[in-house]
């Protein structure tokens, strides 16, 4: 009797155990599957919001998720951008973002910029197009490409990285509205200071960069007009009629280089992948285990429970490790000048 007791006892003492066992491993193999903290952190904050689009789709590129929003999925979710993450629009396709501070932001057709890791506080890292920023007051706000950089100074200004007739390069201009701007266009170069309505435009070539500076065109004026924040009035040059043109220019599209995303990202999925598989071929194992534990073969449930612990451990670490694999930092990524 007593041995049968201890046989039953060990037997109840390892299904505990397995089943322990078992509901951990599901638990963390499913938590890194569903948990992004992209976006939970960003909602969780509020501090970037899309809050209008029109034309075409935009893309959100977030924790190595790529996600597509149509301009009618705003009026049924709240977007919502986090640090680090990207946005991108294509052919005819508008953005129009809060930021904190009471910053707003419009990003035009076939642009791409991306939050720094501070969010909506810290430098943003423009890679191609044309954007426009509205600062709040006493609010200052920096846009940095490859080596130029501007800060905003509660004011309202635009900023155009796009290819030019002529150009071997993107030409990096900016223009103000209303407010002052500081624009430099690398380390070694002079800050110049930007006041309401003017215009300065740095461009390099293979060989040299030159500065060229005035006032705001009328294709400016005229495309922020037909492209306007929300609710906002017309921009005036004092002297000037408003010009809107009835079928505005589309821009050309360059790619941006997004490079720096590929490796870590593909890294991530490789070992998402092999952290699944260990992870399954672990709880085979522990199936295999709870079989020979109701046959009362408790030598191979016991082999085959330490082997699936072992197995399912490995798949465990590997996807923990692959949660802490993300796209560099802005510390990798700038190489702009400080802005004083």
């Amino acid at each position: 009797m007593r041995k049968n007791s201890t046989a039953e006892s060990r037997a109840g003492d390892s299904r505990c155990g397995a089943l322990g066992l078992f509901t951990a491993l599901v638990l963390f193999f499913l938590v890194p599957l569903f948990w992004q903290p992209g976006f939970a952190d960003a909602q969780e904050s509020g501090f970037i919001q899309i809050i209008d689009a029109g034309g075409s789709d935009f893309i959100v590129l977030s924790q190595g998720r790529r996600v597509v929003y149509s301009p009618e999925s705003l009026r049924e979710e709240a977007v919502y951008l986090g640090s680090g993450d990207m946005l991108q629009t294509g052919p005819g396709s508008f953005a129009e973002l809060q930021l904190s501070g009471g910053a707003r932001l419009k990003l035009a057709e076939n642009s791409s910029l991306r939050f720094g890791e501070g969010g909506a506080e810290t430098p943003l890292r423009f890679f191609y197009g044309r954007l426009r920023l509205r600062t709040g007051p006493g609010q200052r706000l920096a846009i940095l490409t490859d080596s130029r950089s501007v800060e905003f100074d509660s004011g309202d200004g635009a900023v155009d990285y796009i290819l030019r007739p002529g150009s071997a390069l993107p030409v990096f201009a900016v223009s103000m509205f209303e407010g002052t701007a500081h624009v430099r266009a690398g380390r070694q170069s002079p800050l110049h200071e930007l006041a309401a309505f003017e215009k300065v435009g740095l461009e390099e070539t293979t060989s040299y960069a030159w500065v060229e500076r005035g006032i705001v065109d009328d294709e400016t004026l005229a495309y922020w007009n037909a492209h306007n924040f929300k609710d906002a009035p017309p921009l005036v040059r004092p002297g000037l009629a408003v010009t809107v043109p009835e079928q505005p220019k589309e821009i050309p599209f360059t790619l941006p280089d997004t490079s720096v995303f590929r490796r870590p990202n593909r890294m991530k999925n490789v070992m998402i992948t092999t952290g699944v598989v260990f992870s399954l071929a672990g709880l085979g194992l522990n199936g295999a285990g709870f079989w020979h534990l109701d046959r009362e073969d408790y030598d191979m449930a016991r082999i085959f429970m330490i082997s699936g612990a072992a197995v399912s451990g490995f798949g465990i670490l590997t996807l923990l490790g692959a949660l802490a694999i993300n796209p560099p930092s802005d510390a990798a990524l700038n190489a702009a000048p400080a802005l004083p």
